[in-house]
C-alpha cells in the first residue's frame, strides 16, 4: 500500500524527467528549423541574384577626366560595347553622373559604365 507522500513524490519525479526530454527534442527541432531556414535563404538569394543579372556580365565603372573638347557623346562612343545602342549609353552616363541639363567641365571626373571583354 502506498502512502500519499510516496504517490506525490513519484508524480514529481516523473514530471522532473519529462521536461528535460521534451527540451532535448525541442532543441533538435530548433536546429533542424535553423538549417532549413539557412538553406532556403541561400537558395532564394541565388535565385534573386540570377534574376538580377548577377550571374551574367558584370558592369564596371571607368573614371575619366574630362579634357578640352570632350562631349558625353564622344566618351560614350569611345567606351561603348559592340552591339550596344550609343543613345542608351549616353543616357546611362548622364543619369549616373547627374549631368542632365548641364555641360561637361574640363578637369571634371565622370564615371562611365562598361562591360569588359573578359567579363562577357
Amino acid at each position: 500500500m502506498r502512502t500519499t507522500y510516496q504517490s506525490i513524490y513519484n508524480q514529481r519525479e516523473t514530471h522532473l524527467h519529462t521536461p528535460k526530454r521534451r527540451h532535448f527534442l525541442n532543441g533538435k527541432r530548433l536546429g533542424l528549423f535553423t538549417v532549413l531556414v539557412l538553406v532556403l535563404s541561400v537558395a532564394f538569394g541565388s535565385i534573386v541574384q540570377a534574376w538580377s543579372g548577377g550571374a551574367g556580365s558584370q558592369e564596371n565603372m571607368l573614371q575619366v577626366i574630362v579634357q578640352p573638347g570632350d562631349t558625353v557623346w564622344d566618351l560614350a562612343k569611345e567606351y561603348i560595347n559592340d552591339g550596344d545602342d550609343i543613345r542608351q549609353h549616353v543616357y546611362d552616363i548622364l543619369q549616373h553622373n547627374n549631368l542632365v541639363g548641364r555641360h561637361l567641365q574640363v578637369g571634371e571626373v565622370i564615371e562611365i559604365p562598361f562591360v569588359s571583354s573578359l567579363d562577357r
